[in-house]
């Protein structure tokens, strides 16, 4: 995790061997942004240069790492919010109901 956490910190891509639920390994190339513990385990967003999209990866199916001195300069909140600049963001996952797990997302800004 100190590998990502210096990544998401300084910018900086990483290739990492991940193997997914169907046991498919493969290498990739992302660029973290946030390190998150949810659903009883640690996950890293990050947007994958091989899908050009953005996934969520389990850290505990990552096999290796390895950061590398390729800068990063995408801001994935400049990105999405602009001039606009997030104040706050908050993730509540709560039980709507005994079968069915709801999760929330919610962010607050203001203008620069």
């Amino acid at each position: 995790m100190r590998v990502l956490s210096d990544a998401i910190v300084n910018k900086k891509m990483v290739t990492v061997i991940y193997c997914n639920a169907d046991q498919l390994i493969t290498k990739r190339n992302i660029e973290p942004v946030m390190l998150k513990y949810m659903w009883y385990t640690w996950y890293v967003a990050a947007y994958c240069l091989d899908k050009q999209d953005y996934r969520i990866f389990k850290l505990n199916r990552i096999q290796e790492i390895v950061q590398s001195n390729i800068d990063f300069g995408c801001d994935v909140f400049y990105e999405v919010f602009g001039d606009e600049v997030p104040a706050r963001m908050t993730l509540t996952t709560d039980f709507f109901d005994d079968r069915c797990l709801c999760m929330m997302d919610a962010v607050a800004y203001k203008k620069k």
